[in-house]
């Protein structure tokens, strides 16, 4: 009835303050975790007195809201996640973070002159119309553009000139030598048609990825089209770690992405009905100082700082051992992690 679930709520978002604010505390983590696990199970127990979901899709469960899928203005995780499935960029990486083909080989024509060719199978947009080298030089050209104001301009800040040789043939011209300049053409590519139109790619995107834009007039709710089998992909944004746990455990959604306590992450993966996947990250946490303040623009205050951090205590504690020590910018499975 619509009191039982009305009560079930309240007893919910009660629950999960009381827990919010004993996980603050380091001395009452073991009653956080015994409490946190009787959630879980009252949070089983309104699963169950809910009614099931008939659905053919695939969805899955975001924390947050993507900000743009146009490649040219995305910074954030979760837009840069989406747009490497709606489009394809000239370079990959491989798990060492080497660069690789994807788009174009490339040959190293002088330590200033790189050019890129387009392999053929690859090169056709959502909208049926071919993805040629011209497409490539608009991509870039806008990037480039200071009136564009794109966040990713002063990363390829070395090219001189972009050339089209040829409908799959392009060259870069650079200001001076970068031996890692294929690594840095990581931006999708856009219909050069499209470009000069100003299309709305931040919500309509035009790409040439595995998958393609069904629906994104809501914020909260994106449809993609996955293209090998046409099976509608659905990313829904759950702000709230528990209110995604609480959907994948009722059926409402198959996959969650994001930031979720240690102790649910460890509850989960003893439940047979729940597949959890761990693998090693390459993010990391960090503070930032402004170096002309003059307080912490002083190293030996940024040092203080650095020794009070006790780093053991938060990955245990805080991140349930799910973390490690950052030594470095890169991580050691970088290629330059270990410089």
């Amino acid at each position: 009835s619509f009191l039982k679930f009305g009560r079930l709520v309240k007893i919910y978002f009660y629950t999960v303050t009381v827990l919010w604010k004993l996980m603050r505390t380091e001395k009452k983590i073991l009653k956080t975790k015994s409490l946190l696990i009787l959630f879980v199970l009252l949070s089983q127990f309104f699963i169950n007195s809910c009614k099931d979901i008939d659905r053919n899709t695939i969805a899955i469960g975001l924390n947050t809201n993507p900000i743009t899928l146009d490649p040219r203005y995305a910074t954030d995780a979760i837009s840069y996640r989406l747009i490497r499935l709606l489009y394809k960029s000239l370079i990959d990486f491989d798990e060492e973070f080497h660069a690789k083909p994807e788009l174009a080989d490339w040959e190293k024509i002088s330590p200033i002159h790189y050019r890129f060719t387009l392999r053929e199978k690859l090169n056709e947009f959502h909208d049926g119309s071919l993805l040629t080298s011209e497409d490539v030089k608009a991509t870039y050209e806008s990037v480039l553009n200071p009136e564009k104001i794109s966040p990713h301009r002063s990363s390829i800040a070395m090219i001189e000139s972009i050339e089209v040789v040829g409908r799959n043939i392009i060259d870069f011209k650079l200001l001076y030598p970068d031996p890692l300049f294929p690594g840095r053409l990581v931006i999708g590519i856009l219909p050069k048609k499209l470009i000069s139109k100003k299309h709305n790619f931040a919500r309509e995107p035009i790409g040439n990825g595995p998958m393609k834009i069904v629906d994104f007039k809501n914020d909260n709710h994106l449809k993609l089209l996955r293209l090998h089998d046409n099976k509608i992909i659905e990313f829904i944004t759950l702000k709230d770690p528990t209110v995604r746990v609480l959907k994948l455990l009722k059926g409402e959604i198959d996959l969650i992405q994001g930031n979720l306590p240690p102790e649910i992450i460890a509850w989960l993966d003893q439940k047979k009905s729940i597949h959890v996947k761990k693998k090693i990250g390459n993010t990391f946490t960090y503070l930032g100082f402004n170096m002309e303040d003059p307080i912490v623009g002083n190293i030996l205050i940024r040092n203080a700082i650095a020794h009070a951090i006790d780093r053991e205590s938060i990955i245990k504690y805080v991140m349930g051992a799910s973390a490690r020590k950052a030594e470095a910018l890169l991580p050691p499975e970088h290629w330059a992690g270990n410089s």
